[in-house]
This record gives C-alpha cells, sequence and structure tokens, in this order.
C-alpha cells in the first residue's frame, strides 16, 4: 500500500477519497491530507523549546484541514507551538500526547468525536512541544487544527524511529 507521505490515495474509502478531492487536501509529511485555510496576517513573537533564544516572528494563528484514514496513523510528531484539534467528520479521531519524556514516557489518549452523537468532546489540546500523532478509530476522521502563534514547517519535528 502506498502511504500518505508518498502522496498515494491507494486503499483510502471512496468517502475519504472525495473530501480530499473536494478539499483540495494534499499529503502532509507526517502522514493524512492537510490544507492550509487560513493564517492571521497578525504576528507575535514567539520563543523556540527546542532553540532557547531564538525567537522569531510568527503569525498569530493559522487553521488547516486535516484527514488521516483508518489504517494510517500519523507518525509521531511535535511543533513549537500549542495545537488545537476539532473534530468536524468522519469517525472518532484518537489523539495520542506524550505528556512527558520518561522511560518510558506518559502518553495520554484523547477519543475527539462528535459530542451530540457520542460520548467524546471536539477538542483536544496539544501542548506546544509535546509530541503528538492522531489515528482514527474507523475508516477516516477529518479535523481542523488551529495552531497559535502560527504553524510554519521549520518549527515541525518528525520523531527519528
Amino acid at each position: 500500500m502506498v502511504s500518505d507521505r508518498e502522496g498515494g490515495e491507494e486503499g483510502l474509502p471512496e468517502a475519504a477519497k472525495e473530501i480530499v478531492a473536494t478539499l483540495g487536501l494534499l499529503p502532509h509529511p507526517e502522514g493524512g491530507y492537510y490544507r492550509e485555510v487560513f493564517r492571521d496576517g497578525a504576528t507575535v513573537m514567539q520563543g523556540s523549546p527546542s532553540r532557547p533564544g531564538a525567537d522569531r516572528r510568527r503569525s498569530a494563528v493559522t487553521l488547516i484541514h486535516f484527514l488521516v484514514a483508518g489504517d494510517r496513523p500519523t507518525s509521531w510528531h511535535r511543533v513549537a507551538s500549542t495545537e488545537i484539534w476539532h473534530h468536524v467528520g468522519g469517525d472518532p479521531l484518537w489523539l495520542d500526547i506524550e505528556e512527558s519524556e520518561g522511560d518510558p514516557p506518559a502518553t495520554r489518549s484523547l477519543l475527539l468525536g462528535d459530542p451530540l452523537s457520542r460520548p467524546a468532546p471536539a477538542v483536544g489540546i496539544v501542548p506546544a512541544g509535546a509530541w503528538q500523532r492522531a489515528r482514527s478509530a474507523g475508516a477516516y476522521s477529518l479535523a481542523t487544527c488551529t495552531v497559535a502563534p502560527g504553524f510554519e514547517f521549520e518549527d515541525f519535528q518528525l520523531r527519528s524511529t
């Protein structure tokens, strides 16, 4: 099977393929599919948890659509800003967050879904610099991700395996 990271839609459910096409989503380096839909023109200064003293100007907030397929969890990754996940469609979404870097690291899993039809919150928050991954609890999950200060790929780190 071709992975999202290689740009393939092979094996995606038809409904997920339609969402990818309709929203114009592209493969994301962590896995899944995304498209940035908002980048605030206002900017803020942000320190870097991984590079002390490396303050940089960032957009105040960014927002993307993000789709993850059930058999393709994202890779573990982290960003320098707080990330807020909003479940918007498809199956519930598992959000795994490492709370510490102990041995083994403490991980908590949040199940995001439709709070009106499932006993799950629609929103999950990942603290700045925390390792995270997303996985669908079914065929696919659609979310929006709000990052503040705004996302920049230079602040994105994939965990080495």
